[in-house]
């Protein structure tokens, strides 16, 4: 009798000390809590000394007794649930992305994990017992028979033919082999091959995680249980074929709009300029993918001004290095949605990459009207600021080449779009009066379309070069050229429908007139005075500015 009341306190002694010790090992709330445990075990243990009387069998004993352990486990489970939740629970709903964490957990921050070596994260919430009747897998109902299985992964509860694999977790902690379900295996494994020291097994990492986002399911489970973090550490190798493949993961996570906040938060554009600055010239594959992950990535605003924070734009200007046309048009594609940001133009305009010079470059001699179109789109971004060395940095590469600007006015395009971008480049030129030397040749091409029939059909082109003509005109060394483009501006321009048109021819007369007035005034009288007098009339304000300047120099009242 005595051996046995022995054995019992001393297995009572085990229990305890293993429930203590998993306790301070696992709980993150201190002295209070332990103590609420301390007392919950002793309350149970004198209840055990209640029901089992000394005629009980051991076996019987045997089996209350683990019966207390798990109700111990689940008081510990419930204290720890209420503030565990890093796991990232996404929902695919008419391939539309829903980000349930983001809306529940507003305080909840994505871990940027850029610059951190073997980052970890925080155990999933685990589903109480009781809010589980059926395996969440294959949907069979849980019984005495069919036991409960928590995946230590996801969290979620499984039987045990659904969750009787056995990965090390060391990213959330768990350095032995734990059970997790079918579902999560895959990827947890891919995440285990990730933080290896060899370099055939991160490889092997990056080629699963490839083969897991062609898929929409598994790509929620990647998102899920922190693929993209580990994706951003990968970045970091020094392989480049697993660089590549970590680029071709960024490229299919871009294409769902609702995780752009999520990857800007993830540092997923810390990861992409890493790669590509890196990458060498040939390697085209690394630039499109890269390319194509900014391009889709910055389609928003707020995403765009967080891609520029973590250098997007220098990872697109060291693309420019690359000869191939199919990246240059991708390069030059994303930069025009990057230089909406007026911050990024002195990045450019001083870029080592010889960016400038390469824009300019494309704008007249490549073949491929796309990419045409959009290197001039580029350029009007950089001179429409108001900081005029920007502008003189564009005139001086122009005539360094050239002049291929003047090159590309000459061109009879079949994209009409490439001739209004470049009349619009010159326009903007135009306002700087210091290089108009250097402007002459473009004001005679801009004079030469303002008589061409083409010009008057197309209103933005017309439009864009009556502005130049204007730009131009306020130089009073233009006044003597610019005389030969009176008929056209008082009759083309004056008389058309559009009032920026109109307004700006008018603003080019006035200027020709106040600079050449022996020459301006017969050409006026004999073209379209008409127009002149009409536009002064129905201008408003412009009448009561003149009178009220000629007040300023002599009196409406005098002595006599």
């Amino acid at each position: 009798m005595d051996e046995d009341h022995k054995r019992k306190k001393s297995r009572f002694k085990r229990l305890g000390d293993r429930t203590k010790r998993m306790f301070n090992r696992l709980s993150p709330f201190g002295k209070s809590k332990r103590r609420a445990a301390e007392d919950a075990f002793q309350a149970e243990r004198n209840r055990l000394g209640v029901l089992v009387p000394e005629s009980v069998s051991d076996r019987r004993a045997s089996l209350v007794r683990r019966m207390v352990a798990v109700e111990l486990r689940l008081f510990r489970l419930r204290d720890v649930i209420s503030r565990r939740l890093t796991a990232h629970a996404f929902h695919a709903d008419d391939n539309r992305w829903t980000a349930d964490w983001y809306r529940r957990r507003k305080s909840w921050v994505c871990p940027a994990c850029f610059d951190v070596d073997q980052f970890q994260f925080g155990k999933a919430r685990w589903v109480p017992d009781d809010e589980a009747t059926a395996c969440l897998k294959c949907r069979h109902k849980f019984s005495q028979l069919r036991r409960r299985h928590h995946c230590r992964q996801c969290g979620q509860i499984f039987c045990a033919k659904c969750c009787n694999e056995k990965v090390s977790l060391a990213h959330i902690g768990c350095e032995e082999a734990e059970r997790v379900c079918s579902s999560c295996r895959h990827v947890a494994e891919l995440i285990t091959k990730s933080r290896s020291a060899s370099q055939p097994l991160t490889h092997l990492a990056a080629e699963g995680f490839v083969d897991l986002l062609t898929d929409t399911q598994s790509l929620i489970k990647v998102v899920e249980l922190g693929g993209v973090q580990t994706l951003v550490g990968l970045s970091r190798e020094d392989d480049p074929s697993t660089r590549t493949k970590v680029i071709k993961c960024f490229s299919y996570l871009t294409k769902h709009p609702s995780l752009h906040t999520y990857l800007g938060e993830a540092e997923m554009v810390k990861a992409i300029h890493y790669v590509l600055v890196r990458a060498k010239e040939g390697n085209e594959p690394v630039f499109l993918d890269g390319l194509s992950a900014l391009k889709l990535f910055c389609t928003s605003k707020a995403t765009k001004s967080r891609a520029i924070q973590d250098g997007a734009l220098k990872a697109v200007l060291s693309a420019f290095t690359n000869q191939s046309e199919a990246v240059t048009s991708l390069a030059v594609g994303t930069l025009c949605l990057l230089l909406g940001d007026s911050s990024t133009h002195a990045a450019v305009i001083g870029s080592t990459y010889g960016t400038l010079q390469r824009l300019v470059s494309l704008a007249a001699l490549s073949q491929n009207e796309e990419v045409k179109e959009l290197t001039l789109r580029a350029l009007c971004y950089l001179s429409s600021d108001n900081v005029d060395i920007h502008r003189h940095k564009i005139i001086e590469v122009n005539n360094k080449l050239g002049c291929c600007l003047q090159k590309t006015l000459q061109e009879q395009p079949k994209d009409p779009q490439i001739l209004i971008n470049a009349t619009c480049l010159v326009a903007n030129l135009a306002t700087n009066v210091q290089d108009q030397k250097g402007l002459q040749d473009l004001m005679r091409e801009l004079t030469d379309l303002l008589q061409s029939p083409f010009t008057v059909d197309n209103e933005a082109v017309l439009l864009n070069i009556t502005r130049g003509i204007a730009n131009f005109a306020t130089c009073k060394q233009n006044g003597e050229l610019l005389c030969s483009s009176l008929p056209p501006l008082l009759k083309s321009c004056m008389e058309n429908h559009d009032v920026s048109v109109r307004t700006h021819a008018l603003r080019a007369v006035l200027h020709i007139l106040s600079h050449t007035p022996h020459r301006a005034v017969p050409t006026i009288v004999r073209e379209g005075s008409e127009q002149l007098f009409h536009h002064l009339v129905v201008v408003d304000g412009l009448l009561d500015h003149v009178q009220r300047f000629l007040l300023s120099t002599v009196p409406s009242r005098a002595k006599p």
